[in-house]
């Protein structure tokens, strides 16, 4: 009998994909909230300003899937960029930080003063622990004075790292920033493990409970997830550089390459886990499918 993938029988598809945070987080007031709970700040409105295009297809651009973001301003001209990446890539920190100085800069038009320069800020949502010397989820960089501890309030980083997130159940009042950013972070990492909507998540949660709701997708669309998680795992499972796949155009060759890599790793076929043996036939692999 053969075993069925876990993810097919889960109501919500995992809300860190590409197609599924784009479809959440390009909504304004999710995008505010979910900024509001991480800053623990309240904002007027905002506007989007920019979000990476959604690849119609795993074989358009694989990078897309691994890091992807948003891009807004507040009422007050304050930018804001919030970016997902699902696996590990050299210079995080490095990139990150060059994310930062380029939000900056690119409020700037030639004929325009300094003056008109307002905050930046870089939300880097991490599907993988970045920081290895302590268990703390949230952390924010800002440049200060080393002899005067003065903050220059021009660029801000935040890191989440959802690894290391824990659901506790909030002592303080649900409609706080931070109530709400333990429901939007239990969201990001676990929706796809729960079968309903938790109890007394915030409004704006709820509707983004809704919006990975897996009977809300096409079935085209859900064939498509299901390829696009299939290829995510098996990215994150071993050491493959993305710069090697990046010249790929077909997506089962790609798929195919990281299936190589990942058995390359181990010392028979027979050690494909069953959901990755499910993977190879729905991608119909020749070749490796008849070793499954």
């Amino acid at each position: 009998m053969e075993a069925t993938d876990p993810r097919e029988l889960s109501k919500f598809i995992p809300p860190t994909m590409d197609l599924t945070f784009k479809k959440v987080f390009q909504t304004p007031n999710l995008l505010k909230s979910l900024i509001e709970a991480i800053l623990n700040i309240t904002i007027e409105s905002i506007q989007i300003t920019a979000t990476t295009p959604i690849p119609e297809s795993v074989k358009e651009n694989i990078d897309k899937m691994v890091i992807f973001d948003a891009a807004c301003k507040d009422k007050q001209g304050n930018c804001y960029e919030i970016e997902i990446q699902r696996a590990v890539q050299e210079e995080t920190l490095k990139r990150v930080t060059f994310y930062g100085g380029r939000l900056y800069c690119s409020q700037l038009k030639r004929v325009e003063s300094y003056k008109t320069l307002n905050k930046a800020i870089v939300i880097a949502i991490l599907n993988f622990k970045q920081f290895t010397n302590d268990e703390d989820v949230l952390r924010c960089y800002k440049s200060r004075d080393e002899l005067h501890n003065d903050q220059m309030k021009t660029l801000e980083w935040y890191f989440i790292e959802l690894p290391k997130f824990q659901l506790v159940e909030p002592q303080a009042d649900l409609a706080s920033n931070q109530g709400t950013l333990n429901f939007w972070l239990d969201f990001l990492k676990n929706a796809d493990k729960k079968t309903e909507i938790p109890p007394n998540v915030p409004n704006e949660v709820a509707q983004a409970y809704g919006m990975v709701e897996r009977s809300s997708f096409t079935h085209e669309q859900q064939e498509d997830i299901r390829k696009r998680l299939g290829i995510l795992n098996l990215f994150e499972k071993q050491e493959m550089e993305l710069e090697e796949l990046k010249g790929v155009k077909d997506e089962n060759e790609i798929f195919k390459q990281l299936v190589q890599s990942l058995l390359s790793k181990r010392t028979a076929v027979e050690d494909l886990s069953e959901d990755e043996k499910q993977l190879v036939k729905l991608l119909k692999i020749e070749g490796l499918e008849s070793n499954t």
